[in-house]
């Protein structure tokens, strides 16, 4: 009875767009919430809702904001945009009103040289003033044109971009706007076009190559994505201020929010492909594993939900998606660029993700109770209990005034449920919200034997060994099927636990051709497969 080993089980990944019979032994044809690392497939993490902050209104898209002293998550809802430190959410709605935003036109954000600049595409673009603080409200941005409500704004510079416009009605979605340029501290105050004394003015891109998508700058330029094209947007220092031109790939955008910076260059999603895009040339990174697995699943009605979130953490890119019958991203194809694999995870309806410093102490500001300083009229040794949320003295706070107030390595993925009002850390605990997640790893038509191209051999599966690390006691399943040909229906044995720790093996008598292996968990553990052995005795050709 040969035993045959399956090793370095995370050195590939997922690969779904070739047959399960023609991938190598270590790939895996399907898997969901799991990590692929040198160490083996790790079981994924879940997430969890903010136990120290409840969002005061439905949150459909986040900002993080941060300063040499201070950070901020700004949630943005369809009428309101708070800020969040620690347990409070400061209302920092601009003060003629709420917005009008919908829930499926994304507000966007920019940071325009330290000052957080929001636009939902409807009402007027909004700045925090700096210095960003609980003390400041938004304002609507000065100058900008009444009759104007770009789809994106952008910072390029020391100038704001507003793309893809609707004036007075009508859509000039091929309509690129500049602001007059504005000094460090400050947004511009002009968005005039015929002042000679300013930079403000505005340019039509040509017919082909569609509407304008979104932007980005990529080093010294502003790359602007269309449906069919991207064009690059360079400052001149000439009368004419920016120049444009056609970039030489024909890449399109799939939708506002698909585009990331990546180490000198931008990831992106477009209406076919994901791709790497230096400024000249677009490199695709999914080849041919799992475009057609992504495309397939994404949402044809609300594909222009999705999104891109860089997790630095972990060295990986997030590709969230809705899948079919689903308005906002319900799942993630997920590339870890320093494994080069390919993994899927899945989560509840999130609008949006954005990565950021989230610590529970960053509270640079008094207890909202308390008031500022000014309107203190107590004196040291009348005050009772103490002026700080963090229940420590003044006497006893050794923090530096005006210090940093956050921990940088308290870093990660914060999502936002405007379903249930909640805002949840994502790769934190083993269950979804404190529910069980459900992670699996599956490769099916594994074709044993000395030639694993031939697949006449019949065989008998006896015993699977899986080498695995983890919290002792936990408990994992492991399910086997045979089948004796392509596209024929997996008879499974019953499935069987396997407990860390106390066990090595799980028996099965399984005949076929080829066979399929599954390795499952729901409960609230860690584990992680390096490799596994398959007892088989080859049984002949009939």
């Amino acid at each position: 009875m040969p035993r045959i080993t399956v090793e370095s089980v995370g050195a590939i990944g997922v690969i779904k767009d070739l047959p399960p019979h023609e991938l190598p032994d270590n790939a895996w044809s399907n898997a969901n919430n799991f990590r692929f690392q040198d160490i083996g497939a790790k079981k994924g993490l879940g997430y969890q809702s903010l136990g120290w902050n409840t969002p005061v209104s439905a949150p459909y898209y986040l900002v993080p904001v941060q300063t040499s002293s201070a950070f901020y998550w700004l949630y943005c809802g369809l009428n309101s945009i708070y800020a969040v430190q620690s347990a409070y959410s400061f209302d920092i709605t601009r003060a003629s009103g709420g917005y009008n935003a919908s829930a499926l036109s994304r507000w966007t954000a920019t940071d325009f040289n330290g000052i957080p600049v929001l636009n939902n595409g409807i009402d007027t673009p909004q700045f925090w003033p700096f210095s960003p603080s609980q003390s400041n409200i938004l304002e609507d941005l000065p100058g900008f044109p009444t009759t104007d409500r770009p789809k994106v704004i952008r910072a390029y510079k020391n100038y704001l971009v507003a793309l893809n416009i609707n004036r007075s009605g009508t859509t000039y979605d091929r309509l690129v706007k500049w602001s007059d340029s504005a000094d460090i501290g400050l947004v511009p105050a002009s968005w005039a076009i015929d002042d000679p004394t300013l930079d403000g003015g505005e340019s039509t891109l040509p017919e082909d190559g569609g509407a304008i998508v979104d932007a980005l700058p990529l080093r010294d330029s502003l790359m602007i994505y269309r449906d069919n094209s991207v064009y690059r947007m360079q400052f001149t220092q000439g009368n004419d201020i920016f120049r444009f031109d056609r970039g030489p790939s024909s890449i399109g955008l799939l939708a506002v929010g698909c585009v990331t910076d990546f180490f000198g260059k931008h990831l992106l999603i477009t209406k076919e492909d994901i791709v790497l895009f230096d400024g000249q040339n677009a490199q695709s990174i999914v080849d041919s594993r799992n475009r057609r697995q992504f495309f397939s699943e994404l949402s044809s009605d609300y594909y222009d939900q999705s999104y891109i979130v860089h997790n630095k953490n972990d060295k990986e890119v997030w590709l969230c998606y809705p899948q079919s019958g689903d308005t906002y991203p319900t799942k993630a194809m997920v590339w870890s660029y320093a494994e080069g694999s390919w993994a899927f995870r899945t989560f509840p309806a999130l609008p949006h993700m954005a990565y950021g410093i989230i610590d529970q102490n960053a509270q640079d500001s008094w207890e909202p109770s308390k008031g500022n300083w000014q309107s203190q009229v107590s004196t040291w040794a009348a005050a009772s209990g103490t002026w700080s949320t963090a229940d420590i003295a003044w006497s006893a706070d050794d923090r530096p005034w005006n210090g940093r107030t956050y921990d940088v390595t308290k870093a990660g993925i914060l999502g936002a449920d405007a379903t249930n009002m909640l805002l949840y850390q994502m790769d934190l605990t083993n269950q979804a919200n404190g529910a069980a997640q459900v992670s699996f790893l599956e490769r099916a038509g594994v074709n044993l034997g000395e030639n694993r191209a031939d697949m006449i051999q019949r065989k008998t599966v006896r015993s699977i060994y899986p080498h695995i690390t983890g919290d002792s006691g936990a408990i994992l399943k492991v399910k086997v099927g045979g089948r004796d040909s392509i596209g024929q229906s997996v008879s499974y044995a019953t499935e069987q636990s396997f407990t860390i720790g106390s066990q090595y093996k799980c028996d099965f008598t399984v005949d076929g051709r080829l066979i399929d292996i599954r390795f499952s968990s729901a409960a609230n553990n860690n584990w992680t497969l390096h490799s596994y052995q398959i007892d088989v005795d080859m049984t002949g050709d009939a």
